[in-house]
């Protein structure tokens, strides 16, 4: 071998190396990515079902010191959260919530009445 084919040799494995890690490098860039979005939607969702929660014995309290009957329904957190990280990804999907929007609508339904 000569030094010109030896120099397109060392030059080609060099930039098939570079690519190599370039694209390693993208993949795991996104993987990360993803999961820091799937971390933050975990946030969200907790602080969501807190909010609700917190909506909710509100409201229980605000009924009960006006002596009314309380017909409040408590639900399972964990069930709250997973809905909500349901919703997000769907949201993420597709840009629109089906649950969230049923709840909206039926809320501006009682409001109409």
């Amino acid at each position: 071998m000569t030094a010109p084919e030896i120099l397109g040799l060392v030059l080609g494995s060099a930039a098939v190396g570079a690519l190599v890690s370039s694209v390693v490098n993208g993949i795991v860039n996104w993987k990360t990515k993803q999961q820091e979005l799937e971390r933050q939607d975990m946030q969200m969702a907790l602080k969501m079902a807190e909010l609700r929660h917190q909506q909710l014995v509100t409201v229980h309290d605000w009924h009960a010191n006006r002596g009314e009957a309380v017909g409040i329904e408590f639900y399972d957190p964990l069930v709250t959260v997973m809905d909500y990280c349901n919703g997000m990804k769907e949201y993420r999907k597709t840009g629109r919530w089906a649950k969230g929007e049923a709840g909206l609508r039926k809320a501006s339904e009682r409001n109409a009445k």
